[in-house]
Parts: C-alpha cells; structure tokens; sequence
C-alpha cells in the first residue's frame, strides 16, 4: 500500500512537472528576463552552423531559447545537494518556459544537453 501510494504520487509530481513549461513562438525573450551565463562544458559532433542556446530567469519562469539546431535537448535543473529536481526535453530549435514557482528558493545548477555540445549555468531563484 506505501509503495502504490508513493508510486501515485511520483507520477502525479512527473507528470505536472512535465505540463508545468509553454513552447513559445516568437521573438527573443533577452529584454525582459535576467540572462544566465552558460558555460559549454562538451563540443560534442561537428556541425556546419554553430548552436546559440540561452537561458534567462525572472521571478516565475526559466526561459530556454535554442537556436541552429535540429535534434532533442534535454534541460535539467539540479538541487544543492545533486537530486534533479526538474527535467524535460525540446525538440528542434525553439524555446521553453519553465515554471519556477515550483521549486523552494536557492541556487540551482542547469544544464542544457544537444547533440553538439552541454552546457551548464548556475540558476538563482
């Protein structure tokens, strides 16, 4: 009976963390939001055109834009002590917004996973 309900409960925070971020369509998101200083830890396969990825922060969002790029990128935001506290994936080129209200405030390390490259940041909320 615990282990049902813990398994209920797993599923129930996977899947609204899965529903908790908007594919957006539009422009860049660099003017309203704090931009995150990410690093490429990873080069990755060679490609023709170099990937732009950008992340940015407010109050109750986390922002990814991803640009010259075609493939899955898989985003995790990891907690102080290593546990990833949210994960997800965007295809193709794009952008996403995540929705921080969820998370307790603090630091947090991001990481931005292509094809050609990682790239890690450091997330204040």
């Amino acid at each position: 009976m615990k282990r049902n309900f813990i398994l209920t409960a797993f599923s129930i925070i996977v899947v609204s963390g899965l529903c908790s971020f908007v594919i957006l369509d539009g422009g860049s998101m660099a003017s309203t939001n704090h931009k995150i200083e990410l690093e490429k830890r990873t080069g990755g396969t060679r490609s023709a055109t170099a990937s732009i990825v950008n992340a940015f922060v407010d109050d109750s969002f986390l922002t990814i834009e991803i640009e010259n790029y075609s493939g899955i990128a898989w985003v995790e935001v990891t907690g102080q002590g290593g546990s990833v506290q949210q994960s997800f994936q965007i295809d193709n080129s794009g952008a996403c917004m995540f929705d921080l209200s969820i998370l307790p405030a603090g630091s947090y390390a991001l990481c931005i996973m292509l094809e050609n490259g990682t790239y890690d940041g450091l997330l204040e909320k």
